[in-house]
C-alpha cells in the first residue's frame, strides 16, 4: 500500500518542526496541510500521531496546540480506516506505538493492576483467549474456588476448564475475569499471596482503548498554565547541572488524597497503555502525590508508596513529567540517606524535547525535597542487558551533563575516547561494543565534592549477602532468623512492648534488623542515637517517604554504618 508524495513530504515537515523549530505561521501552515494527510501504512499513521503529540506538548502557539489537537482527535476515525482497509495493525502492538486512541492493547498484567483496570474500565477488558495457550492453568485455581472441580482435575483427562469458569461468570451474571478477581478478593489471602495466584494464571487482558481519554492520544492532566515557544528548544550544552542543583527549589504543592488518587490513575495509565508497569505506581500512596512546577510549562506528578508495599530499607518514589499537560516521562527514584538512584525515561516521540532541560529540573527538585546529593544511574539506564540505550548513546547523555563512573578502571577509557571525540576524527561516534563497556559500572553526580566518592563501592546486594552469611550461620529460617534479630534492634534501641506490638512498625525494622545483625558499633549507640533511629523506623512504617530520608540524613553514625557493611559482601 503506497503512499501520495504530498503525505510523505508532509510527514517528514511536521517531524522537522521539533529539531528546525520553524515560527508559529509556518507550523499551523503545516497543521492546516496536514488535515489533508493520508496513509494505509500504520508505521506512518504512527509518525503521524507522534508528530502531532509532540506538537500539542510544544507548541508555538494557542492556535498550534489547538489544530494539533483537532488533529490527534481523529485517530479513532483514521484507525478504523486502516481496519476497513485490510491493513496490518499488529505495528500498533510495539511499544513505541501502543496506545493510539482506537487500539487495543494486549498485557499479563499484574494482579493489582488488573484489578485497578476491572475497577476503573469493567467495560473495556476481558481475557484474550487467543494468547491464553495453557486452559489447564485454570485447575488449581478454579479448584479452590468452584465445588467438585478438584474431582475433575485429579481423575480426568481434557477438563473444560474455560467452560467451567464462563459457566460460573455467567450464573453470577459477571465476566470471566471479574469471577478471577472477586473469587480472589473472597479469599481472604495476604496480598502477596493473592498476587502469587493470579500471577500463576498468566491471564492476558485485551484492553480496548477506543474513544477513552487514558489512550496516549487523549491522556492530558489541566497545566497549571500553557507555555508557548516559538524559538528553537533548547539543548544539553544549555544545562548546567551544577547550577540547576544550586539553584532555589521548585515550587510543589501537596495534592490532597481525592486528588492524589487522581494523579495515581493517571500515572498508571500513562505506564499501561504502553505495556509498562511500575511498582511505585501500582503500589503508590495517594496520601504522598506532590505537584511541581517546574517552568516551561514542564510539571512533575511525583508519589511515594504505600506504607505496606514499600522496600525493606530504600525510599521510594513515582514520577510522571508532564509538558503541558501531556505526559511526556517517567521513571522512580530509590533513595538511602543523601543517596538517590534515579531511572529516567522519555517516551519515544518526544526524545527532541528537552530532555537534558526535564532531568535537570527533576534533579532539581530532588535535590530539595529529599536533602539527595549524590545521584546515582543504574548501569541498565546505560546500556547494560539494553541495546535501545546503547543505540541512543545513552551514557553520553549523563556524562555530559556531569556524570562520572564509579569504576576506576573505566574512568581513564572515558576520557581517552573523550580526547579522540573532540579531535573531530572521520568516526565522530562511539562505536557500540565501546558503549556496552562503559555500561558496565553505575554513573554518579555529587553536588558535594568534599564527599565525593564515599558511596562508590556501596550497593544493596552487599548488604544482602551479609545477612544470608548470618542467616546460614544462625541455621534458622529466613523467617526466624528475622524475628531475632528485630528481637535484637529492639533491644539495642531500648524499644517498648507496645511499639514492637504494631505490625507496621515490626514489618519496618525488619530491614534494618536484617542490614544491621551483628554490628558491633550498635550496643554503643548515644539515648538520642536510639531515640533518632526509632523515628527513622516510625517514619519508615507510616510516615511520608521523604521525611524518612530527612530523618536517615540526621543520623550520621548509622550512615557511616550503612557505607561499610554495603562496600563489600559477605
Amino acid at each position: 500500500m503506497k503512499s501520495s508524495a504530498f503525505s510523505v513530504r508532509l510527514l517528514t515537515d511536521l517531524e522537522g518542526t521539533r529539531r528546525l523549530r520553524p515560527g508559529a505561521a509556518r507550523a499551523e501552515a503545516l497543521l492546516l496541510q496536514a488535515e489533508r494527510f493520508e496513509t494505509k501504512k500504520p508505521e506512518e499513521l504512527v509518525r503521524f500521531h507522534d508528530a502531532l503529540l509532540f506538537l500539542a506538548s510544544h507548541p508555538h502557539s494557542r492556535s498550534v496546540r489547538a489544530r494539533a489537537e483537532k488533529l490527534l482527535g481523529s485517530f479513532v476515525k483514521r484507525i478504523e480506516a486502516l481496519v476497513e482497509a485490510g491493513a496490518d495493525v499488529s505495528f500498533f502492538d510495539r511499544p513505541e506505538a501502543a496506545g493510539v486512541a482506537g487500539i487495543a492493547v494486549a498485557m499479563t498484567f499484574s494482579y493489582d493492576i488488573a484489578c485497578w483496570l476491572e475497577r476503573c474500565f469493567p467495560n473495556r477488558i476481558r481475557i484474550d483467549w487467543d494468547v491464553f495457550g495453557e486452559v489447564e492453568r485454570l485447575g488449581p485455581f478454579l479448584s479452590r474456588v468452584l465445588p467438585l472441580v478438584r474431582e475433575e482435575a485429579l481423575a480426568d483427562a481434557n477438563v473444560l476448564y474455560r467452560e467451567a469458569l464462563e459457566d460460573a461468570a455467567k450464573r453470577r451474571k459477571q465476566r470471566p475475569l471479574t469471577f478471577i478477581l472477586r473469587a480472589i478478593e473472597a479469599l481472604g489471602l495476604p496480598p502477596a499471596d493473592a498476587a502469587a495466584l493470579y500471577d500463576a494464571l498468566s491471564i492476558q487482558i485485551w484492553w480496548e482503548l477506543g474513544r477513552d481519554a487514558v489512550s496516549r492520544t487523549r491522556l492530558r492532566r489541566a497545566p497549571a498554565s500553557m507555555h508557548f515557544q516559538d524559538e528553537p528548544l533548547g539543548s544539553r550544552r544549555d544545562v548546567s547541572l551544577a547550577a540547576e542543583l544550586s539553584a532555589p527549589a521548585l515550587p510543589f504543592e501537596r495534592l490532597s488524597r481525592v486528588e492524589g488518587a487522581k494523579a495515581l490513575d493517571l500515572s498508571r495509565s500513562v505506564l499501561a497503555v504502553r505495556y509498562r508497569e511500575l511498582h511505585a505506581f501500582t503500589h503508590g500512596d495517594p496520601g504522598s502525590v506532590v505537584l511541581a512546577q517546574a517552568g516551561r510549562g514542564v510539571e512533575l506528578l511525583i508519589n511515594g508508596v504505600a506504607p505496606a508495599w514499600r522496600h525493606p530499607l530504600r525510599a521510594g518514589f513515582g514520577f510522571i513529567v508532564l509538558k503541558n499537560g501531556i505526559p511526556v516521562g517517567y521513571g522512580d527514584a530509590y533513595g538511602l540517606f543523601e543517596r538517590l538512584e534515579v531511572s529516567f525515561n522519555v517516551f519515544p516521540a518526544f526524545r527532541d524535547g528537552e530532555s537534558a532541560f526535564l532531568y535537570g529540573r527533576l534533579l532539581r527538585f530532588f535535590r530539595h525535597f529529599l536533602g539527595t546529593t549524590v545521584f546515582w544511574v543504574d548501569p541498565y539506564q546505560i546500556g547494560e542487558h539494553n541495546e535501545e540505550a546503547v543505540a541512543s548513546g545513552a551514557f553520553w547523555f549523563y556524562r555530559k551533563l556531569g556524570f562520572r563512573s564509579v569504576d576506576p578502571v573505566l574512568a581513564p577509557l572515558v576520557r581517552r575516547e573523550e580526547r579522540r571525540l573532540s579531535r573531530g576524527t572521520a568516526a565522530g561516534f562511539t562505536k557500540a561494543p565501546l558503549l556496552r563497556r562503559f555500561a558496565e559500572s553505575p554513573v554518579v553526580y555529587e553536588s558535594d565534592p568534599e564527599r565525593a566518592g564515599e558511596w562508590d563501592r556501596f550497593h544493596v546486594r552487599n548488604l544482602r549477602s551479609r545477612a544470608v552469611a548470618a542467616m546460614a550461620r544462625s541455621g534458622l529460617s529466613h523467617d526466624a532468623y528475622q524475628a531475632a534479630a528485630v528481637r535484637r534492634l529492639a533491644e539495642h534501641l531500648g524499644l517498648a512492648p507496645k511499639d514492637t506490638a504494631d505490625p507496621s512498625f515490626v514489618r519496618a525494622l525488619g530491614g534494618f534488623a536484617l542490614a544491621l545483625d551483628g554490628w558491633a558499633d550498635l550496643p554503643r549507640f548515644s539515648a538520642a542515637e536510639r531515640e533518632v533511629m526509632a523515628g527513622i523506623v516510625a517514619a519508615k512504617a507510616a510516615g511520608g517517604e521523604e521525611r524518612y530520608l530527612r530523618r536517615q540524613q540526621s543520623h550520621p553514625r548509622l550512615r557511616s554504618a550503612f557505607l561499610t557493611l554495603g562496600e563489600t559482601p559477605a
